[in-house]
């Protein structure tokens, strides 16, 4: 009498990793945002604490600079009394900060915080309108372009701020 041979189940093996699924899962649509996204959160941080360290007038801004217009024309409209000169940039950043200092105090970390936060939601919206009105990639390269923009701002503050 011949044995018989035991079929196994193939239902019943385990499956052994294959070393293809990490590039299906790279090439995952959620997971070049996710990385995209991230990517723009780490420069931010990365200009922040670069901007903290190196801009002396970081926390108090001196008269003559942008930052000093626009924390005083705030400061004035959560006083009551609207700038008596006419506005010479964006006019609702005026309001923006004013909103911040209202939530947060007359604390100049609060409303750039804030603006990392929308710089990178606006990384996230490029990327949605471009793939709505053209396809994913085009999205993508858009998002990443939004997210490096804070690279070039970085060198381009650095360079300024070692000017004599």
């Amino acid at each position: 009498m011949a044995k018989k041979k035991k079929k196994v189940k193939k239902g019943n093996q385990t499956k052994s990793p294959k070393k293809w699924d990490f590039l299906k899962l790279v090439k995952n649509e959620y997971v070049i945002v996710g990385g995209i996204l991230l990517l723009a959160i780490i420069l931010r941080v990365v200009y922040f604490f670069q901007l903290k360290n190196n801009d002396p007038y970081f926390f108090v801004p001196h008269e003559g600079d942008d930052t000093y217009m626009y924390v005083n024309a705030a400061k004035e409209i959560l006083d009551g009394t609207f700038p008596k000169a006419p506005f010479g940039y964006n006019p609702l950043y005026y309001y923006f900060l004013a909103l911040c200092y209202l939530i947060s105090g007359y604390n100049l970390i609060f409303p750039r915080v804030v603006q990392f936060i929308l710089g990178v939601v606006t990384c996230l919206l490029t990327y949605l309108i471009g793939k709505q009105l053209f396809n994913k990639t085009v999205g993508m390269i858009g998002a990443l372009l939004c997210a490096l923009w804070y690279v070039r701002q970085s060198v381009c503050r650095t360079r300024w701020m070692e000017e004599p």
